[in-house]
């Protein structure tokens, strides 16, 4: 499915039993992120790391949104689990709320379109297989 084994090659575990070239990369994106906190003027890095911090809270949205579908859950299970999407949501909110944090919400929303519509492209192409990528 991938050409080459191009990701396989992010799994291998080397000696030390951690992925030497997955962690190559991560200190490689983390090192880029550093240098463009230092070039990009203050106000764009703040739009890009509210989206990004953003984007993990969506995540635990969705996780809390397909839990029923994965595990069995308890009417407790289910208050827990409501309470949690009320807090999040609050906290989405308080982005709109705050002026300096508008922008970034902006970029997160537009970065989960643009993933929606690379998932929409996967799914219509595969023709109803699931041809989702490994962790889709």
């Amino acid at each position: 499915m991938y050409p080459f084994g191009f990701w396989k090659l992010f799994a291998k575990k080397g000696k030390l039993k951690v992925p030497p070239f997955a962690l190559s990369l991560t200190i490689s994106v983390l090192v880029i992120s550093i240098i463009i906190a230092r070039l990009v003027p203050d106000r764009v890095y703040e739009y890009i790391t509210t989206a990004a911090g953003l984007m993990l809270i969506y995540n635990w949205l969705f996780i809390l949104l397909s839990f029923p579908k994965l595990m069995k859950v308890t009417k407790i299970d289910h208050i827990k689990r409501y309470l949690a999407m009320v807090f999040i949501l609050l906290a989405i909110f308080g982005t709109v709320l705050d002026k300096n944090n508008r922008m970034g919400l902006l970029v997160s929303v537009i970065f989960i379109a643009i993933i929606l519509i690379v998932i929409f492209c996967i799914k219509k192409r595969g023709k109803g297989k699931n041809e989702y990528p490994k962790g889709l």
